[in-house]
């Protein structure tokens, strides 16, 4: 469910207040972590359109006329279907899944066929059933404040669950969550057909936390142990649970919650005693870790680190129990891990492009001295990259790592699936997706870039046009924004990662327009961390270049078909001074008389572009002469009832009748 509220901001930005755009932004709920809320943000409409707006009890947004870009902003575009296919329902917007291209589903066969033990959550209770019918207690909760084997934390760093297999299933970890201190807070549930009210505990900033524990359960014996973890006091989060390939050994990311600092420290499985921290990760901002350890095939001393921390991206280091750390993947661009057999290492990157996934790998040599003398006698090879297509690639490994497939989509192509063996030859064809949205009139979406406020960097987005777009007019334009942390909105995949109620409005006559700015992922640190401790204010300076942009354009198409590049078109669009705004019916009348002749305008300037000197048109020439005149009768007629004005104040040329008019301040 959709729920929009009006915010005013700030007074003093001025160019925000008098930007005429609807904003809807995006924010996740974290207390609820599956239900979204959409809002209209910075609801600013320039005055000479908010009076009509009141009037006709319509929305106007952004006026934006030609939308055409330049070459430069423009990355790939997806042309319109046919204009006379069918136009969305809301019903089908919502709910219809024959919209979404054909998927696949490709079940590798699996290779461990260990039924049991398995773990059995009950209420905030755990449970550990051996054996058909054998069901033990782990751990029972002692009141409702307590829960064993759940996600904690709120889901952040990536914590999705809350409990961990070794890799024998000989132990398993789980997390233990003491709510006892945290405030209590009323929550709205909207999901309900009237509404209501529920309690949800919520660890707000500056109030206490949860306190979390991880136990270990034995298999064999029975026994619980809890880790003894004490790095940050009460306040501290235990991320990313890994384990030893022998189970020896359990591997805990421990951060405070200041989220400053984090160290990976090893602990004894057996006993839960800390044996040491392998390294430290330390971040005036922020750092936050996201990822487990994993370990080279065959090793019980080498694993892999990924972190953003050490060279401003999300990159894969090689690391190892003594606390050597190398870089494993030398691009400035975020990486992530996908699988490793020991001699290669499989990794999706954003090197390409920033908004495309592609699949690459790279060698690695692990003498036989390296369980000694650790990381720094491997060699590594130079990276391969096993994806040719544009798109965004999403790869599954098969459990024997000699297999992959490769589902991917781009702007223009529905869904492809490939499977293909692990140096990145295809194999055959497992899915060719048709594009289901061919009889409907989807509109022309374009994917492009504009620069950041600072200038340091290229923000992509996505544009949607309006239905039947017409380079002569103005069209009401949609900016929508998540702006971050994490969520990137733009990505080339099929139709540019579209939300089908975009098109739903660009079918009605809406220009659409998403951007990612910095605050948003893949982008690393620098770009993630501009917003730390001011939330809104680089989010907001980069959509408003976006804006710009648009407002630009207009601008430049507004001089050339009124003739005035800067006087007439610049008052239009001023962001310091007061519009003059219509307080009666002969003001107003006066306004649709300017916006005719300026259409006339544009018709003319852009026939006459191609060739078209617009001399034979004579029954369109009639029309426009017959509404014309129309027009000025029944400003006339208005004009002599009500003629009150401001001497005070400059005039505005009339250009039907050459006469001075006056500029009213608010």
């Amino acid at each position: 469910m959709l729920r929009a509220h009006t915010h005013n901001r700030d007074k003093d930005n001025i160019f925000i207040q008098k930007a005429n755009t609807i904003f809807l932004d995006l924010r996740l709920l974290h207390s609820t972590p599956h239900q979204v809320e959409i809002y209209a943000e910075n609801m600013y409409i320039c005055e000479n359109l908010f009076l009509n707006m009141m009037k006709k009890l319509s929305v106007l947004i952004l006026l934006c006329a030609g939308v055409s870009l330049s070459a430069q902003n423009i990355i790939s575009t997806r042309p319109a279907n046919s204009t006379d296919g069918k136009i969305l329902t809301m019903e089908e917007t919502i709910l219809s899944r024959k919209l979404n291209p054909a998927g696949v589903y490709h079940k590798w066969e699996n290779t461990n066929t260990q039924e049991f033990p398995k773990e059995i959550l009950k209420g905030q209770s755990l449970y550990v059933a051996k054996a058909e019918g054998d069901t033990v207690a782990v751990a029972v909760s002692e009141n409702k404040q307590i829960t064993y084997g759940q996600t904690v934390s709120r889901n952040e760093f990536e914590i999705s669950g809350g409990i961990f297999w070794s890799p024998d299933k000989s132990k398993l970890a789980f997390y233990r969550k003491d709510e006892s201190k945290v405030t209590t807070f009323p929550l709205l549930d909207i999901t309900t057909r009237t509404g209501s009210l529920v309690e949800i505990k919520y660890p707000m900033a500056g109030m206490d936390s949860e306190n979390v524990q991880l136990g270990i359960y034995d298999v064999a014996n029975g026994s619980v142990v809890y880790v003894k973890v004490d790095e940050f006091g009460y306040d501290q989060y235990l991320t990313n649970i890994s384990w030893a390939p022998d189970a020896s050994k359990v591997f805990i990311q421990v951060l405070d919650r200041s989220q400053k600092h984090v160290k990976l420290n090893m602990y004894d499985a057996n006993d839960g005693s800390f044996i040491k921290t392998l390294l430290t990760e330390d971040n005036d901002r922020f750092v936050e870790p996201q990822d487990p350890i994993w370990f080279i095939k065959g090793s019980q001393n080498l694993f892999i680190y990924r972190t953003d921390n050490r060279d401003g991206y999300r990159n894969l280091y090689l690391c190892d129990l003594n606390g050597t750390v190398r870089r494993l993947t030398s691009v400035d661009a975020d990486v992530k891990y996908v699988a490793n057999d020991g001699k290669y290492v499989w990794y999706t990157s954003a090197e390409v492009s920033p908004i495309e996934n592609h699949l690459f790998r790279v060698s690695i040599k692990v003498p036989k001295n390296a369980a000694v003398k650790g990381a720094e006698v491997v060699r590594f090879g130079k990276p391969e990259r096993l994806t040719t297509e544009p798109g965004w690639h999403t790869i599954s490994m098969s459990p024997d790592l000699t297999q992959y497939t490769d589902i991917w989509s781009s702007l223009s192509v529905p869904r492809m699936g490939n499977l293909c063996s692990s140096d990145g030859k295809v194999i055959k064809n497992i899915l060719t997706a048709e594009d289901p949205t061919l009889e409907y009139a989807y509109t022309e979406i374009s994917l492009g870039t504009v620069k950041s406020a600072d200038g340091k960097y290229d923000n992509y987005f996505r544009m949607i046009k309006p239905h039947n777009f017409d380079p002569t007019k103005k069209y009401p334009t949609i900016v929508y924004v998540y702006g971050g942390p994490h969520s990137q909105m733009v990505q080339n995949t099929f139709m540019g990662n579209l939300r089908r109620w975009e098109m739903y409005m660009a079918q009605r006559g809406y220009l659409v327009y998403v951007q990612d700015n910095r605050g948003t992922q893949n982008r690393g640190l620098a770009f993630e961390q501009a917003i730390h401790k001011q939330c809104g204010q680089a989010e907001m300076a980069d959509q408003m270049e976006g804006v710009k942009m648009l407002m630009e354009l207009f601008k430049r198409l507004v001089g050339k078909f009124e003739g005035d590049p800067i006087g007439y078109g610049q008052m239009r669009l001023s962001v310091w001074q007061k519009i003059w705004l219509p307080e009666n019916e002969a003001e107003r009348v006066k306004i649709e008389l300017d916006q005719y002749y300026a259409g006339v305008k544009s018709i003319r300037a852009v026939q006459t572009d191609i060739g078209n000197t617009y001399k034979g048109d004579y029954e369109q020439m009639l029309k426009e002469k017959e509404e014309k005149l129309a027009l000025e009768a029944k400003y006339r007629a208005l004009s002599n009832s009500n003629t009150e004005k401001n001497p005070s104040e400059p005039g505005i040329t009339n250009e039907a009748e050459n006469k001075p008019q006056k500029k009213r301040r608010m």
